[in-house]
């Protein structure tokens, strides 16, 4: 079967990173929102966004369980210049390159 399954305690977390957030990556962000609950149901999966890369606004990771608060990013978006922490979560951190995240995610 192709579905997964959660534990007893609750969805299994599926950790991703978004290289880019522009149209797609927005699109894909606000799906995550309104489907939430149905990926939880269904599929016994919570997908959290623990980072994001982009050109013009800076790459953040999250080392929240549940991830970035994506209503956040989306609103944040909307600005020029790089996300600041307050934007996008005090839990949150910058990094310098797409790769640094990367390696900082290999080692969650």
């Amino acid at each position: 079967s192709m579905l997964a399954s959660g534990t007893p305690e609750g969805p299994r977390t599926v950790p991703i990173a978004l290289l880019g957030f522009g149209n797609v990556g927005q699109a894909f962000a606000r799906l995550l929102l309104e489907k939430s609950s149905l990926i939880s149901e269904r599929y016994g999966l919570l997908i959290a966004v623990v980072g994001i890369a982009t050109a013009s606004h800076g790459i953040v990771s999250c080392n929240s369980p549940v991830g970035l608060d994506l209503e956040a990013c989306l609103a944040a978006v909307k600005s020029e210049g790089a996300w600041t922490l307050e934007q996008v979560g005090a839990d949150c951190k910058h990094f310098p390159s797409a790769e640094a995240l990367l390696k900082h995610l290999a080692g969650r």
